[in-house]
């Protein structure tokens, strides 16, 4: 290899060291004050004063460290830059740069080829790490040390200083509700967007904003308490509309007053098999099918007597069950039947599959907002109860908590 060609080699590598002891120097810097903002963050948060401190503390670390990396980046290191440097560690008395700046310009003196000769002897021991033995700078082993009290910090417990014991074990409480909550109001939400749910999504929604409320325990039991009963307030109407609109309630009086009816037909003999057993969308997917058949004339005029007396009964029990709208599709679809009317028949069967459609739209809002509501009462409960003392007798909350009390 050529002497200067071996020369700046050396030099080369020299400079990407240099570059990179820079760039951890620059980075360290940097670092170092966001380490000391994160280590101030978790001591507040481990006093129990914030919450959630570990999206500011990312930020506090993260921006000073892609700020020190594009600092450090900056900075460039030419080949004179690493002679330089060389010289001065080694005492070469400026062989290297000089051959450096004359290496391109060999007609400046006839002393050159001499002077290259001279620099590449004395770079063929020429060691980046001799030259630059690696040594963390002040500033990384303060950042070092800042990151291990980071460490150390974050598996410390709590000390909840300046709390009594009933405040910490009520926001105990209320972080522990909360984050069961949220799994409740996840699955709800996803339910409903499935079934297309409109209110009881949206309910969801409200839930999982009140659950993230507690498991931040940035609330006051009272006001934990006002917010929870709120919302269970809400719930209970909500289902209470639901049950009122679509006629979930006359399911039951329906299935009731079919209790001891006989049906003819083998299609009605199956819608009131799934209307004794309250299951709304089977009843209105074989009432729908009823009507398909009813459209395409498969009926015979001994078929249609028996299914118009069917449908006349299935009407009386509709209508005993408060779902009117059914029952009077059903006599509509049973006079249409005696006269041979197929469509107008299948029309109404369509309506009173409708209906039985709108039933299990409020049976399934029903139940996702009964089942929401049950657990919010239940953490209400849990959150009003977690300051209480526990009874020596029977183990739970004594009923009169007060000294002296029974």
């Amino acid at each position: 290899m050529a002497p200067e060609v071996e020369l700046k080699a050396k030099l080369a590598a020299i400079g990407r060291r240099l570059r990179w002891v820079t760039i951890e120097e620059r980075v360290s810097w940097c670092l170092l004050p966001g380490l000391v903002v994160a280590l101030a963050l978790l001591a507040v948060h481990k006093l129990d004063r914030l919450d959630d401190p570990y999206p500011l503390m990312a930020l506090a670390v993260g921006v000073p460290l892609l700020l020190g990396l594009a600092w450090g980046l900056l900075r460039r290191v030419s080949l004179l830059d690493a002679a330089c440097f060389a010289d001065r560690k080694l005492g070469l008395k400026e062989r290297m740069s000089n051959a450096v700046i004359f290496a391109d310009r060999p007609e400046a003196s006839p002393l050159v080829p001499a002077l290259m000769a001279d620099a590449a002897k004395h770079a063929e021991d020429l060691s980046p790490t001799a030259v630059l033995p690696y040594r963390a700078s002040r500033p990384a082993r303060w950042s070092l040390l800042a990151a291990v009290l980071v460490a150390a910090a974050c598996l410390a417990p709590q000390f909840p200083v300046g709390r009594t014991a009933g405040e910490i074990a009520v926001r105990q409480e209320m972080r522990s509700e909360g984050q069961r909550l949220q799994e409740v109001a996840k699955q709800a939400k996803q339910q409903a967007k499935a079934k297309g749910l409109q209110k009881p999504e949206e309910l969801a929604k409200k839930l999982e904003k009140l659950a993230r409320e507690l498991e931040k325990a940035k609330l006051s039991k009272k006001e934990a308490l006002l917010k929870s009963g709120k919302l269970a307030a809400e719930l209970r109407e909500a289902q209470r509309l639901a049950a009122l609109q679509a006629g979930t309630e006359g399911l039951s009086r329906v299935a009731e007053s079919l209790r001891d009816v006989s049906f003819e037909t083998a299609a009605m003999q199956d819608i009131a098999r799934a209307a004794r057993e309250q299951r709304a969308d089977e009843m209105a997917a074989k009432l729908q099918k009823l009507a398909q058949d009813l459209r395409a004339g498969k009926l015979s005029a001994a078929d249609r007597k028996k299914l118009a007396e069917d449908l006349r009964q299935m009407a009386e029990g509709a209508q005993a069950g408060g779902m009117g709208d059914m029952a009077q599709a059903l006599r509509e679809a049973a006079s249409a039947v005696e006269q041979g009317k197929d469509q107008a028949a299948a029309e109404a069967m369509e309506r009173a599959a409708q209906s039985a459609s709108d039933a299990a739209q409020g049976a399934a809002e029903n139940q996702s907002l009964e089942q929401m509501a049950q657990e919010l009462e239940q953490s209400q409960q849990q959150v009003a109860e977690a300051d209480q003392p526990q009874c020596p007798t029977h183990g739970n909350q004594c009923p009169n908590p007060q000294p002296g009390g029974g």
